[in-house]
């Protein structure tokens, strides 16, 4: 982030002296970024980069001259700050992101971030970072993260309706069909990309799909096909959260043809099976699970007996109760 910003400033300011370019590099350093993280190595190797992309955008004379014309201190700002050892104006800061109070500040123009993937459902912590990195942002300030897909189709611990409100989404670009590719993780990510603004029901969430295919490797880049760039608009969203199927939102549009939607919102019509579960009360997820009585020995059938379905039945059929519409 300190190249870019130093680039541009390079490219608006070709003829400013060396003096100048000194204290504008210094500048863009202490006062335009800020980075925090847990690891304390990680915090000084950080450091440590950015003092040498400073040195890289200046030259030795660049240096001398603004030591003598306007510094008489060192010339390398002290950038690292934690509990035990604090400094005026942080740049890298060592603490918790979601627990602490740190040093960091709440006007940014832009958050990005790739958090940690640790927990599951509700615990997770890139869904944590997701919710707070808005906090720090300034009113049409924009987030850009890398985060994990379980928190945008799981049933449970995900990006719900109370936050698609809060923000404005611009993009997802969903790569799960890449999780083999990128980073080598087994878990799948997405591109998120949001502005810390209350939306328009009219605006447009683009929904972006890209599917492997054996050039991606080669030639080091992510095609993204026409079929690929969905759209999803703000009201369909919040009218999916309220019916508690916006998960299922991003799930059928990742593969699904216009056409495959069409059929799911049909079905949508009817009774669901969960529904039935709840009736029964049947518990989902659990597999498999013995008898009750470990002395009951478990019966054998032969293969003619399964496939005439002579297998035992309970006396009341747990679907009898599920109506379905025949129109």
């Amino acid at each position: 982030m300190f190249n870019l910003l130093a680039e541009q400033w390079r490219r608006e300011n070709t003829t400013k002296r060396r003096q100048t370019k000194a204290q504008a590099m210094l500048e863009i350093l202490q006062k335009q970024i800020r980075g925090v993280d847990l690891n304390p190595d990680a915090c000084r190797i950080a450091a440590f980069s950015l003092y040498l992309a400073l040195f890289e955008k200046l030259k030795p004379m660049d240096v001398e001259e603004f030591k003598q014309k306007v510094s008489q201190g060192p010339f390398l700002p002290a950038l690292l700050w934690s509990a035990d050892d604090p400094i005026d104006s942080p740049v890298i800061i060592q603490g918790d992101f979601l627990k602490e109070s740190l040093p960091v500040g709440n006007d940014f123009d832009l958050v990005i971030g790739n958090p940690p993937w640790e927990s599951r459902g509700k615990a997770q912590i890139a869904l944590h970072f997701a919710i707070q990195s808005a906090k720090y942002l300034r009113l049409g300030g924009v987030g850009c993260l890398l985060l994990p897909s379980t928190i945008l189709v799981n049933r449970y611990g995900t990006l719900n309706g109370d936050w698609f409100r809060k923000v404005t989404v611009e993009k997802i670009v969903q790569l799960a069909d890449f999780r083999r590719v990128l980073f080598e993780a087994t878990h799948p990510c997405f591109i998120l990309r949001f502005v810390n603004s209350v939306p328009s029901l009219e605006r447009a969430v683009a929904y972006e799909t890209p599917k492997l295919n054996r050039f991606d490797r080669r030639q080091g880049v992510i095609v993204i096909e026409p079929g690929d760039q969905k759209h999803v608009s703000q009201r369909d969203a919040l009218e999916a959260a309220l019916q508690h199927r916006l998960q299922s939102l991003w799930s059928r549009k990742f593969w699904g043809t216009p056409r495959d939607e069409a059929f799911l919102r049909r079905l949508d019509f009817f009774p669901r099976l969960s529904d039935s579960m709840k009736q029964q009360n049947w518990h989902d997820g659990v597999g498999f699970h013995c008898a009750e009585d470990q002395h009951v020995k478990p019966r054998t059938m032969k293969r003619e007996d399964l496939l005439a379905g002579s297998w035992p039945r309970r006396e009341k059929d747990p679907l009898s109760s599920l109506n379905v519409p025949t129109s």
